[in-house]
């Protein structure tokens, strides 16, 4: 995808960014508490994954497609929200 990487990370540039992560797991609670912070703290889609590791699928969410891996943002905080289970090799890179 770029520079090699099998990845392309379409997000704007923060300065001195704190990343959450919010991937599904056992009881998908990060998943969940993910989606509840975006909600609660105001945050709009603000970027998103491209990878062949990742399934070629959309999501509805209120009406309107949005990728399966996928960045909320409000000031300096990003939050990782992740419908789908994200392969170690992708976690590592995103959290570059």
């Amino acid at each position: 995808m770029e520079n090699g990487k099998p990845i392309k990370i379409v997000l704007p540039e923060i300065k001195n960014p704190i990343l959450i992560e919010g991937y599904p797991g056992i009881g998908l609670v990060g998943h969940i508490a993910a989606n509840f912070l975006a909600k609660e703290l105001g945050m709009e889609m603000v970027g998103y994954v491209e990878s062949p590791f990742i399934p070629p699928m959309a999501l509805i969410l209120e009406g309107k497609p949005n990728p399966p891996l996928r960045f909320y943002g409000k000031d300096n905080i990003i939050l990782a929200v992740a419908d789908i289970y994200v392969p170690p090799t992708l976690v590592s890179e995103i959290a570059k």
